[in-house]
């Protein structure tokens, strides 16, 4: 083969794997995180557990929201989260008699690439 050809060869093999990451992901079947406000999403009603309505720039993909959700179910505290990606809000619903502070969800959400802007304490 000519140099041109290899060349066009190696950009092909190179290029390649790199276009098939940039499509879209297959949507699961079951949805790891339910893209809702607080008032569509009746977890209250769930948990006894405080209420936190976390402001944060930077969520603009549902790929955002399942890192997120990842992160806090990690969190002994945290009963489940929504994540409305339109608002740019995540509601997080903790578990009966138990909280994170919010320096600890600042740092959660800060490691996860995102700037909090406002934290909100619910019931």
């Amino acid at each position: 083969m000519n140099k041109p050809t290899l060349l066009l060869l190696a950009l092909w093999l190179l290029l390649t794997p790199l276009m098939a990451l940039a499509k879209e992901p297959a949507p699961l079947s079951t949805p790891l995180v339910t893209e809702a406000t607080a008032a569509d999403t009746d977890m209250d009603a769930l948990t006894d557990g405080e209420t936190v309505y976390v402001h944060v720039n930077g969520l603009v993909c549902d790929f955002c929201a399942r890192a997120l959700e990842k992160v806090f179910r990690k969190q002994d505290a945290v009963a489940s989260i929504a994540v409305d990606l339109d608002e740019k809000i995540i509601t997080v619903y903790f578990k009966d008699n138990m909280r994170l502070d919010d320096d600890t969800i600042i740092s959660l959400i800060a490691d996860s690439g995102y700037n909090v802007t406002e934290i909100e304490h619910g019931n």
